[in-house]
């Protein structure tokens, strides 16, 4: 069991509820927790930092946050200036082969951490409530109203098309 608290605490509980291990580095309330699909991964987002951890507790990423106008602001680690603003309640998605790590912005764009060469990137994305990756972990779809958008493994586009349907989701 993957829990997170108001005083930013992320723990992990076995299935009689002896705790684990603590996953540290939040001072503000977490949003959101979650495991990669295979559990080799952790991932927490709070109101000053998003932070991937391997199950160990190991910190493998981290973003700082801050809060702005019922947004947060992702301020990418790292080299890149780049600054993304995200909405409050916005899941980070794993891949299935736990490759990437990646959640959506209301600019258009998603951000992708990949797991294990460490390197980030901006995809094109539309809307945020509609990306996911195929059950093989293959391909990233993302779709808002008729604009289907198509990423292979290294998420660079393949394709781009229109679908009949206006309305509704579109899922592999």
């Amino acid at each position: 069991v993957l829990s997170g608290t108001i005083n930013g605490e992320v723990k992990l509980w076995n299935k009689s509820g002896r705790l684990v291990r603590d996953f540290p580095g939040h001072k503000k309330s977490i949003i959101e927790v979650a495991f990669s699909p295979k559990g080799n991964y952790v991932i927490s987002k709070s109101d000053d930092v998003t932070i991937l951890y391997t199950i160990d507790g190991d910190s493998l990423w981290s973003t700082p946050t801050t809060y702005n106008y019922a947004r947060y602001s992702f301020i990418v680690a790292g080299n890149s200036p780049a600054t993304d603003v995200f909405e409050q309640y916005d899941r980070p998605i794993f891949s299935p082969d736990e490759k990437w790590v990646l959640t959506s912005a209301s600019d258009s764009t998603a951000l992708a951490f990949n797991i294990l060469n460490q390197q980030q990137k901006l995809i094109p994305s539309t809307q945020k409530q509609n990306l996911h990756f195929s059950p093989n972990g293959k391909t990233l779809l993302s779709q808002e109203g008729d604009q289907i958008l198509l990423f292979d493994q290294e998420l660079e586009l393949v394709s781009q098309f229109q679908s009949p349907e206006r309305r509704g989701k579109t899922l592999f």
